[in-house]
C-alpha cells in the first residue's frame, strides 16, 4: 500500500476521495489554460479509478476563481497512480505545467476532499501534501 494510501485509510468512509482545483486565470491566458485542462481531463477519465471528471468555468457570482476542477477517484490508491501516470506523460511531452502556471499567470488553488455528507473525515496532511503535485 502507497504512503499516500495508508495515510488516507481512515479519510474515506465512502471510499472515494475528490480532487478539486480552483484557478484564477487571467482572460488572456484563458484558453490556452482550457485547452490544456481539456487534454488532461480526457487523459483522467481513460485512468482505472477515475469515477468522474468534470471541468467547470465561472458564468456568474462572487470569488476570484474563474475555472474549477473536480475529479472523483475511487480511492487513494488509484490517485497515487494517476499522479504517476500523469507525470511520466508530461516528462514524455516536455510539459512541466508548474511552470506553465506560473508564466501564464495563474493562480492555483488544489486539494483533496472527502465526501462529507457520508462521514469522510477531512484527508490527511500525507494526502493534502500529495495534492500540490
Amino acid at each position: 500500500m502507497s504512503a499516500t494510501a495508508t495515510a488516507t485509510a481512515t479519510a474515506t468512509a465512502s471510499g472515494s476521495v475528490f480532487r478539486v482545483d480552483s484557478f484564477i486565470v487571467p482572460q488572456p491566458a484563458l484558453a490556452q489554460f482550457m485547452a490544456r485542462v481539456h487534454i488532461t481531463h480526457q487523459t483522467l477519465k481513460a485512468l482505472p479509478g477515475c469515477l468522474q471528471s468534470l471541468v467547470l468555468q465561472k458564468v456568474g457570482g462572487s470569488g476570484q476563481s474563474n475555472v474549477v476542477t473536480i475529479v472523483e477517484w475511487a480511492s487513494p490508491a488509484a490517485i497515487d497512480a494517476a499522479l504517476a501516470h500523469m507525470r511520466r506523460k508530461y516528462l514524455e511531452e516536455g510539459y512541466d505545467p508548474v511552470a506553465t502556471t506560473r508564466r501564464l499567470g495563474i493562480r492555483a488553488d488544489l486539494g483533496l476532499f472527502a465526501n462529507a455528507d457520508h462521514g469522510g473525515a477531512a484527508p490527511a496532511p500525507a494526502l493534502l501534501a500529495q495534492a500540490s503535485h
